[in-house]
């Protein structure tokens, strides 16, 4: 209806709609394990537990996502002691460096970029279509808003196949490959060493030096982020874990441990 919102109110209201969801299949959803960006602060964290419970979750405890995503890692490969967590969600890159040792995952290193994500090779992506477009449209805002959610899913669509076709506001077809989609974005994607490369240099140890990596986020999909990552850290990416569903799955294994149901 157009209100505005305070933060905490939306993310309360997503919390209770999260526990409405669970219950109408059955579940009985009264405890949770929250998870939390690696770069998440004391009050950050406070008010987003704070949210939880007033959503109508009892908190179990935070964990930070790399943490999450690693023990999703660990419960399929035990042997690995040294991660590199790299996480490219829709807005922001966090790459971190955790340790396991005897079921305890230790952060030794962070670093990320603060906007970065899959908006920004959506932006950069319709910017570039528009501009090759030798007709120009008279684009109202339903038909913008419709074109952004169309670059969307064709770059969903790349990274499965190799030609994606868009429509257009004035319902024409817009062929775009995948060759030129990578093009577009390796902008972006050649930035993302940043961050990975401030933290092996922290540590002092270079490519090849971690036993495993593992990716997280809907971006990590995109098959030139994959083999751009894979190039740097020197490991191929564990082909068995989620991007879209690794820290979900780790929070799901703390949430187990916490409650007892797992004594591993």
């Amino acid at each position: 209806d157009g209100d505005a919102l305070q933060v905490e109110e939306a993310a309360t209201l997503l919390f209770a709609e999260i526990r409405r969801r669970a219950e109408a299949t059955g579940v009985a959803a009264r405890q949770a394990v929250i998870t939390v960006p690696a770069n998440s602060k004391g009050r950050a964290r406070h008010r987003t537990k704070i949210c939880a419970g007033m959503g109508g979750f009892e908190v179990l405890g935070l964990i930070n996502e790399p943490t999450a995503a690693a023990m999703a890692y660990a419960q399929r490969n035990s042997d690995g002691r040294n991660y590199v967590v790299f996480d490219w969600g829709g807005g922001t890159l966090d790459v971190t460096v955790l340790q396991a040792t005897e079921g305890v995952f230790i952060e030794r290193a962070s670093s990320g970029l603060p906007r970065s994500g899959g908006l920004d090779f959506d932006a950069r992506l319709n910017k570039a279509v528009t501009e090759s477009l030798a007709q120009e449209f008279e684009w109202t805002a339903p038909q913008r808003s419709a074109f952004r959610l169309e670059i969307e899913l064709a770059k969903i669509r790349l990274s499965q196949a190799e030609v994606a076709t868009l429509r257009l506001p004035d319902g024409s077809p817009y062929r775009l490959t995948r060759d030129r989609f990578e093009e577009i974005v390796m902008p972006l994607i050649e930035e993302s060493r940043v961050p990975l490369e401030r933290c092996f240099r922290d540590l002092g140890v270079g490519p090849g030096s971690v036993d495993a990596l593992v990716l997280v986020g809907g971006t990590c999909k995109i098959p030139a982020v994959r083999s751009f990552v894979r190039s740097l850290v020197g490991v191929d990416p564990d082909p068995d874990i989620d991007p879209m569903t690794a820290i979900g799955e780790g929070a799901a294994i703390a949430a187990s441990i916490l409650a007892g149901d797992n004594q591993d």
